[in-house]
């Protein structure tokens, strides 16, 4: 116990005196006041409900100057009078282009616009044939070649003629030996100058015919042959022989044709030196050298010389026989048979 000394010495501490009140409301954070006061046109909400007074006036503006061509309204009539002039500048757009429908404000740019057309005019040299246009006259000649078969360029080699003197031109150089061929065939080891010309050769391997006739759907390799396949719809055979009075789709056709009356044979077997008037016998001729068999039976598997063989094969799966005596209607599957049967009607017993 600690001794205090006497009571006389003692001096009692000063109290200090709490007051305690009405606790103070938390400090007010303006991210957390709710603004209870919403427009209702907009949904726009206030902290008071003096601000949205003095917003729900805008409303009232915005309606005060409608637009009289789209019914827009604008609260500002500055802004109203900028929008009009949106409607009026269609307006002004009256001078049209007879020729591409072009709208203009003014005549004079109307006027320094339309020369435009009678310059493409002069550039158009368009097909009579198909109506397809061209910049050069040149082109469109060398175009209508497709159309007429014409091969004005023959090989000073070998005689065989191009649409294009260009053309003409390669083909000569392969037989100098100064055309590059880096585009060799995977199948039968020929080499080409061209991608092209290998895709193109190619399909005589895989019998891929992507161009198809639209009026018969008889499909080709070539899109040159498909053109002349389809002037046999047309009828139109306006290459006439002067000799006998036959009458041929395209210039390349009479002329050919024309060797027959002039016994020409200007293709020749590079092997044996057997000449032939058309180009294509005279390679169906070739294979029978070198064995080489590019026709291929989907059936059976068969390898042929030449696509005529392979029709007259597929006869066989097809059990077809097409040639058809007209005496006894007895059918054939070649036509040679069916001439060996014709003279048994024609021979007359001693």
């Amino acid at each position: 116990m600690v001794d205090r000394g006497s009571d006389s010495d003692y001096t009692p501490s000063p109290t200090v005196v709490v007051k305690v009140g009405e606790p103070k409301p938390p400090t007010k954070n303006k991210n957390t006041v709710k603004k209870l006061h919403q427009c209702p046109d907009c949904g726009k909400t206030f902290e008071r409900l003096s601000r949205l007074k003095r917003h729900e006036p805008s409303h009232l503006r915005k309606s005060k100057h409608p637009c009289p061509d789209c019914n827009q309204s604008f609260g500002n009539l500055s802004v109203l009078k900028k929008h009009s002039a949106t409607h009026k500048s269609t307006e002004k757009l009256t001078h049209q282009c007879q020729q591409c429908g072009k709208t203009f404000e003014k005549l004079s740019r109307l006027r320094r616009h339309q020369p435009i057309h009678q310059r493409r005019k002069r550039m158009d040299h368009p097909c009579p044939k198909c109506g397809k246009t061209f910049k050069k006259l040149s082109g469109l000649v060398l175009h209508e070649r497709g159309h007429t078969g014409e091969k004005p360029f023959p090989c000073s080699q070998c005689g065989k003629s191009f649409a294009d003197n260009r053309h003409r031109k390669v083909h000569e150089q392969a037989h100098q030996g100064k055309l590059e061929r880096p585009h060799r065939c995977a199948d039968c080891g020929i080499c080409f100058p061209k991608p092209s010309e290998l895709r193109r050769h190619q399909r005589a391997h895989t019998g891929e015919k992507p161009h198809r006739c639209p009026d018969c759907g008889k499909a080709y390799s070539r899109s040159e042959t498909l053109k002349r396949h389809l002037l046999i719809h047309t009828g139109e055979r306006p290459h006439l022989c002067a000799d006998c009075g036959k009458s041929f789709i395209d210039l390349q056709q009479l002329k050919s044709h024309q060797r027959i009356h002039t016994g020409e044979k200007p293709f020749h077997c590079p092997v044996c030196g057997k000449g032939f008037s058309q180009r294509g016998n005279m390679r169906a001729h070739h294979r029978t050298h070198t064995g080489e068999k590019l026709h291929h039976c989907a059936d059976c598997g068969a390898s042929l010389s030449t696509s005529s063989s392979l029709k007259e094969h597929q006869l066989i799966h097809t059990g077809e026989r097409p040639f058809q005596c007209l005496v006894c209607g007895k059918c054939f599957l070649h036509i040679w048979r069916l001439r060996k049967h014709q003279k048994t009607h024609t021979h007359t017993p001693d």
